[in-house]
């Protein structure tokens, strides 16, 4: 996966995908849902679908947040798996996920909590591979990030990152 640069900075893809408005966000998320339904109309064939919910434990890494608390939250989503045989299936998921981080400090004799809370909409496409009879699978694959919204809190009052 190839890297882009914005402001000579080095960027992963999904921040990229950031940038997109929202007519183009509803487009990709249109098409890989309809991808997935146009697999189970083919031949005749079955596309098991499945509801997910966790809890989602992501940490943000980097330089910058390196000393940061991860603030946990929800994924919820749904899959839908087509079996191209009894060993290999593919299986794209569309999951709601919460993700972000907090932190304490204190200056000047003041505490300052901070919160930074992103949601996001993922998409995975992941190509699984099942080991027999059991049912295990090992599964591997792609997945786009969708920034839905962020927000920045500092003593529990939002703050507005638009300038």
């Amino acid at each position: 996966m190839s890297c882009g640069f914005i402001n000579n900075q080095r960027i992963k893809p999904s921040l990229i995908l950031h940038r997109t408005n929202k007519h183009n966000y509803e487009k990709i998320l249109l098409n890989a849902v309809a991808a997935v339904f146009a697999m189970g109309v083919s031949d005749g064939q079955e596309i098991d679908f499945e509801v997910k919910v966790g809890v989602n434990f992501a940490k943000l890494q980097g330089d910058a947040v390196e000393d940061l608390d991860a603030i946990n939250g929800i994924n919820v989503g749904i899959t839908g798996e087509y079996m191209f045989n009894e060993i290999f299936a593919l299986q794209v998921e569309v999951l709601y996920s919460q993700q972000g981080l907090e932190s304490e400090i204190t200056f000047a004799g003041h505490t300052i909590e901070q919160k930074l809370k992103l949601d996001y909409t993922n998409v995975p496409v992941l190509a699984k591979f099942y080991t027999g009879e059991s049912g295990f699978s090992v599964e591997d694959g792609p997945q786009i990030g969708f920034l839905v919204s962020d927000k920045f809190e500092v003593n529990g009052e939002n703050v507005d990152q638009k300038s």
